[in-house]
């Protein structure tokens, strides 16, 4: 009688399209923890629209005034951050959805199952059983993609190193995912240096007005407080640039471990529930050596030491050994 696993697992079928956020706002959804560029910039946009507008009901502040009196770079920079910040949201939702594959049970529940190449099929049957499509997460298409190629190649013994493989691929996935953020991240201190050099350049442009329209010491010193106080808040929008990239630089960190252990799981996960369950001694997996059998009587035996073979002449047949070739001596 087989007997049941009792471990903890989750019966639950999981519906992606149901469950994904994108799919959830009606966009099409991206693969795995990857996000669409379009539905996080629309919304950081409309975002970015509402707060300015805010810093205008507002009015003039300290705070205010470095969003809104430093030119055109503060408001591209909040919009970088933002969508940088609703791209990893984003993933940390969809990462949620990828986790609860790890509560599956994909294989039978019987502890004596035996995977081999006739039961391949049942397993790629159990896995359209607990999710609808096992192509958007990444532990069941890694299982699936295996077990697809292990029936191929009759042979389940090679699983594993089809499994590294796609796990391989699967890393290069979650690397990938993530360029956009990094291309953010670089954009943003670039902008507050251009607003700087922007902020400095109008100042320097005040002073040269200044030198020009007055030679009054009392004058001058009057003028050059206004251009002194432009050079202070020049450099306001790298300090808002470097400040934004650190918040999405970390932020970037976290979730890109959390994705990296994620995967180390899958890896764990495939190696307990799977490879463990692999019949090594499946027909046509393993080579049946043939052991020598002793010789019978009659038989010619090779000498070891190199002599000639020598024909054994079983007592009552002859009173001699008979030597088929020269007997030669050292």
């Amino acid at each position: 009688m087989n007997k049941v696993d009792a471990s903890p697992v989750s019966n639950d079928r999981l519906v992606w399209m149901r469950r994904d956020i994108e799919r959830r706002f009606g966009f099409a959804g991206a693969r795995y923890t990857r996000v669409g560029s379009v539905l996080p910039g629309l919304i950081a946009a409309a975002i970015t629209v509402a707060l300015f507008g805010s810093f205008v009901a507002i009015g003039s502040n300290p705070i205010v005034d470095m969003f809104i009196r430093r030119g055109w770079t503060p408001p591209v920079i909040v919009f970088f951050s933002v969508w940088s910040m609703l791209i990893l949201w984003f993933k940390r939702a969809k990462l949620k959805l990828q986790q609860k594959t790890l509560r599956l049970r994909v294989m039978p529940d019987q502890i004596d199952f035996v995977l081999s190449v006739d039961r391949v099929s049942e397993v790629l049957h159990r896995l359209y059983e607990v999710c609808d499509d096992p192509k958007r997460f990444v532990l069941l298409h890694r299982i699936e993609v295996g077990l697809s190629n292990a029936r191929n190649l009759s042979r389940v013994v090679d699983l594993g190193e089809i499994l590294r493989t796609q796990s391989e691929h699967d890393e290069s996935v979650m690397e990938t995912s993530f360029n956009l953020i990094r291309g953010l991240v670089w954009a943003i201190p670039i902008l507050g240096f251009i607003g700087t050099v922007s902020g400095l350049s109008i100042a320097i442009g005040g002073f040269g007005r200044v030198l020009s329209q007055t030679e009054d010491p009392s004058k001058l010193i009057g003028a050059l407080q206004g251009v002194t106080g432009g050079l202070a808040t020049a450099f306001e929008t790298t300090l808002l640039a470097l400040m934004a990239a650190l918040l999405v630089q970390m932020t970037m960190t976290f979730q890109k471990k959390q994705e990296e252990e994620f995967l180390d799981e899958c890896t764990e996960y495939c190696q307990r529930e799977v490879l463990s369950r692999i019949a090594h001694s499946d027909a046509g997996d393993v080579t049946t050596e043939t052991k020598p059998q002793p010789a019978a009587a009659g038989s010619i035996q090779d000498d070891e030491s190199g002599f000639a073979p020598v024909e054994v002449i079983q007592e009552g047949e002859a009173d001699a050994v008979v030597i088929d070739g020269p007997i030669v001596s050292e």
